[in-house]
């Protein structure tokens, strides 16, 4: 039962803490960012904590990338799992079999087999880093914009 609830209990925390944090670095942003005052065709407008709304704005589009190049790594993970799962069911049956394969002169049918599982593992792993490469492009587009961010405010 413990097993099943910890995984919740520390999502639940971790996200109240978070929810706290932003919602304190938001508040401090909104004091500190006062008012944005723009001149408008031709009329004033005033946005007040203009800081608090352009970290929410930033926050959301960031995660929104985050999200978008990411979300694909799942079934990529999956589909590596499953190649190296069938490849080694493959491998402990060829194993298991090896007298009665020698014996039918079967190696080269079991040869391609073998290679043609460990290409599957090799596509499925070449998608994963693809996607762990979309996912740091993302990260590191964001680690670089920070502090542009940071100098025009």
């Amino acid at each position: 039962m413990q097993l099943a609830v910890d995984p919740l209990v520390e999502f639940a925390v971790g996200f109240l803490t978070t929810l706290a944090m932003a919602t304190a670095f938001i508040g401090v942003l909104w004091t500190v960012g006062r008012a944005l005052e723009l001149d408008l065709f031709g009329s004033r407008a005033v946005l007040p904590g203009y800081l608090g709304f352009a970290s929410v704005i930033y926050a959301t589009v960031a995660g929104a990338l985050a999200y978008v190049a990411g979300r694909p790594l799942v079934p990529a993970v999956a589909c590596k799992n499953e190649a190296q799962a069938q490849l080694l069911a493959e491998l402990t049956r060829l194993k298991e079999n090896a007298e009665s394969i020698a014996l039918i002169r079967g190696d080269a049918d079991e040869l391609g087999s073998i290679l043609q599982n460990y290409r599957r593992v090799v596509a499925a792993w070449i998608r994963q880093i693809q996607r762990n490469g979309a996912i740091a492009t993302v990260q590191s587009a964001n680690g670089a914009l920070t502090p542009a961010c940071a100098r025009g405010a």
